[in-house]
């Protein structure tokens, strides 16, 4: 099951929309809520990895500056940046914080369900085809298997 941890800068109605929304989707997905406003010391916290699906979300220019200030915590995640409204955020320096996908709550959320399905494809191929990955070609171009 694949982890994706949330995050805002407050408890916004924004974050509980996109709680709710996540939670509703039919994907393999552990939604971790982390304590909204506090550093990545939580208990939450503690699980989260290098390279984890990390979904921040802001709802104006002011939120997405919080989020600015903390940029240094969220380097080594896979980021979605979630805002509220297209026209409640101004400024595009949103963009600093390396975001994979950026989605706008009040339209794109399709996009997010998509991107999220494909990650969740993408782990579960892996994971039910290792034998794939200890495959190899040898010279005449025949498939062999690599020793374990």
């Amino acid at each position: 099951m694949q982890k994706i941890f949330l995050y805002s800068s407050n408890y916004s109605p924004a974050l509980q929309r996109m709680h709710r929304y996540l939670s509703g989707l039919s994907l393999k997905l552990q939604i971790i809520l982390l304590p909204p406003g506090s550093p990545f010391s939580s208990p939450a916290s503690l699980e989260l990895r290098s390279n984890d699906l990390l979904i921040l979300v802001a709802e104006n220019d002011q939120e997405v500056e919080v989020l600015l200030r903390n940029r240094i915590d969220y380097e080594e995640f896979r980021i979605i940046l979630i805002l509220a409204q297209q026209a409640a955020v101004t400024s595009n320096r949103y963009m600093l914080l390396s975001p994979r996908l950026v989605a706008y709550l009040d339209h794109d959320l399709p996009r997010v369900a998509e991107y999220l399905s494909n990650i969740c494809r993408i782990q579960t191929v892996t994971r039910q085809v290792p034998h794939l990955l200890r495959t190899s070609f040898n010279s005449k171009g025949n498939l062999t298997k690599r020793p374990h």
